[in-house]
């Protein structure tokens, strides 16, 4: 009965009451729709925000540079060459200032060299044709003059290629103009290269077709690279020796075992056995798995537990694993033996194996390295590259990834290679979206000999689209929901403040308030909830065409900005059960709301007795 005479009370105004049905069906809908779009956004933010990286990247400038000469002996002439000329290295720790927030701190990383058993046979096999052979001999000289080119006669092949052996052959030291000379019937050890190992050197030799007077052998230095991890170059100090005279005893002095050591490390095999193994703390501050280019075919990437834990384990090149027939969950020994922080190892060495580098293999005592760290790592990924490219921004193709913290062996001895910050030694890591932070502090600082620049991935085109769909989620929640309030006010203003009238009268003939309160409300609610529902269903009919409205404006293609090549799109797939849940909390919000406002003004007038009422209505 109470209920019937509400609703009697509704009907008597039926277009005021259909407009708050619709009103509040509208209001609703848009409500809900921000919930949607709210939800959408920060569901994106969070999956976006872990899939982007910032990384930046550090290279000194150099100071000038200039054109250098290199005279060349075979052709009587000077070559020319430019070559950077840097002033003293800056440290990695100017980078240290404040308003830096770093997550990885810039730091000059290194690579390392291990020397691999069978690869340089398996890379052989693979390249085919012949590679280049280094033969360490001792030679008496036939004629005494300048070595920059003097016929010699093969006494004795320490390691290298044999076929030389008792054949006369020119030598020469090719770049030097004024070379040192020796003397005939003595005998001199020596390192020479650039013999082709398909040849058949000792026909060859015999037809007066290699090593002539005009073209002679090349002769190698032998000396020392090292480096110290502060960056001096105290290898120079031992000097480079082109030959020495054997004498009685020679092999017992300091440099009779470096020629000794020189052959018995058998330098071609080395040179093809080397394998780059690059410590990092993310594959991601690797230029290449940043940018797309590299991604993981099989297994899986190292995880941030194995980085934490300095876990020996590593991912390896597809390239290296077909030629080594090699598998994930196979294990690999890697004895780690040269320290290179110059370069990038894509920049050493080759697409088709073996390496090109700016170092000795003795330090500056004139022995050998010694293995600084061996352990057996397993395989947990095989990493392919879309194309491999001899730049900092690509992989080696044998390059092998471990743990930073798995090397636990002491390399400052180690070292062979060095040179000043540049893209493939020295990155960082910095907040997505903190880049012109960095940049503003950076400026302050007042140093302008370091070129840094950021790679995001596109991290900033999405950052303004995502912020434009945050914006627009805002607006729809904020004013849908003050759209809502405002029409359930109008609607309580309208059926039941200014009904105190109606309250007077029911008041009048007995009605307890409970039942004055059911009358007032129990029509209305019939109203909303419908109205309401009405709402839930048209935002679940306008939602996939408002998300792909939105999406439509909040596409960003990186194709030609720094860190990717691929497009990024957000994703418009919402599931029913996601709408749902946002439809049905939406609606409960309104409801509760309206509850809670119209008790509030139904009791307000309930407060005062029927005189009062009437004293207010008169």
């Amino acid at each position: 009965m109470i209920f019937r005479n509400s609703m009697k009370q509704l009907f008597r105004t039926p277009i005021r009451t259909l407009a708050m049905f619709l009103l509040i069906a509208v209001s609703t809908a848009l409500f809900i729709l921000g919930l949607l779009l709210f939800w959408w956004n920060q569901r994106d933010i969070v999956e976006f925000e872990d899939s982007f990286t910032t990384i930046g990247t550090v290279e000194q400038i150099p100071d000038s540079v200039e054109v250098k000469e290199l005279w060349n002996n075979n052709k009587d002439r000077y070559a020319y060459y430019t070559q950077k000329i840097y002033g003293e290295w800056t440290k990695a720790s100017v980078l240290d200032f404040e308003g830096a927030d770093y997550l990885l701190p810039p730091k000059k990383r290194p690579y390392f060299i291990s020397l691999y058993p069978g690869l340089d046979e398996k890379v052989w096999n693979k390249v085919g044709g012949g590679h280049s052979v280094y033969t360490v001999a001792e030679v008496v000289a036939n004629e005494t003059k300048p070595v920059d080119s003097i016929q010699v006669h093969v006494t004795k092949v320490l390691s290298g290629q044999s076929e030389l052996l008792n054949y006369d052959i020119y030598i020469g030291d090719i770049y030097h103009k004024d070379p040192d000379t020796m003397e005939a019937g003595k005998t001199y050890i020596v390192e020479l290269g650039g013999i082709s190992s398909s040849q058949d050197v000792g026909e060859a030799i015999a037809n007066g077709l290699l090593y002539s007077e005009t073209d002679p052998m090349q002769m190698m230095s032998i000396g020392s690279s090292q480096y110290t991890i502060e960056d001096e170059p105290i290898g120079k100090e031992a000097g480079e020796i082109l030959f020495e005279e054997v004498t009685d005893g020679f092999y017992e002095t300091k440099h009779g075992k470096a020629w000794m050591y020189e052959s018995e490390s058998d330098m071609t095999k080395t040179m093809w056995s080397m394998l780059p193994v690059r410590p990092v703390e993310s594959t991601n501050q690797l230029m290449a798995f940043h940018t797309k280019k590299a991604a993981v075919k099989a297994g899986n990437d190292i995880n941030e537990e194995e980085y934490k834990n300095g876990s020996d384990v590593c991912l390896i090149s597809t390239q290296f694993a077909e030629l080594m027939e090699l598998n994930v969950g196979d294990t690999i020994s890697l004895p780690l033996l040269y320290a290179m922080y110059q370069t990038a190892p894509s920049q050493n060495f080759s697409v088709d194996g073996g390496g090109s580098f700016n170092m000795e293999m003795l330090n500056a005592n004139f022995e050998p390295y010694q293995v600084f760290d061996n352990d057996e790592y397993k395989i947990v990924g095989i990493y392919e590259m879309k194309a491999l490219e001899d730049s900092a921004f690509g992989l080696a193709p044998y390059e092998v990834i471990v743990p930073y913290r798995s090397v636990t062996g002491d390399w400052s001895n180690n070292i062979v290679t060095d040179g000043p910050m540049s893209i493939g030694t020295t990155v960082f890591q910095i907040p997505n979206g903190t880049t012109l932070q960095f940049e503003k502090a950076w400026k302050e600082q007042g140093i302008d000999n370091l070129n840094i620049t950021f790679y995001d991935g596109g991290y900033s085109a999405f950052q303004n689209a995502i912020k434009d769909r945050e914006m627009m989620s805002y607006i729809l929640l904020l004013g849908g929901g003050i759209a809502t309030l405002v029409i359930l006010a109008l609607f309580g203003h309208l059926q039941i403040v200014r009904q105190r009238n109606r309250i007077f009268i029911e008041r009048a003939l007995g009605m307890s308030k409970k039942k004055c309160r059911k009358s007032m409300l129990s029509g209305m609610y019939l109203v909303m909830a419908g109205g309401v529902a009405a709402g839930g269903i048209l935002s679940f009919l306008m939602t996939d065409s408002v998300i792909k409205k939105v999406e439509s404006k909040s596409m960003y293609d990186t194709t030609f900005s720094s860190g990717t090549a691929e497009a990024i799109a957000f994703t418009s797939q919402i599931s029913g059960e996601v709408k749902g849940v946002c439809i049905l909390v939406g609606c409960v919000i309104v409801i509760a709301g309206a509850f809670v406002m119209h008790h509030q003004y139904v009791n307000r007038i309930l407060k005062g007795e029927p005189m009062e009422l009437m004293e207010k209505e008169e």
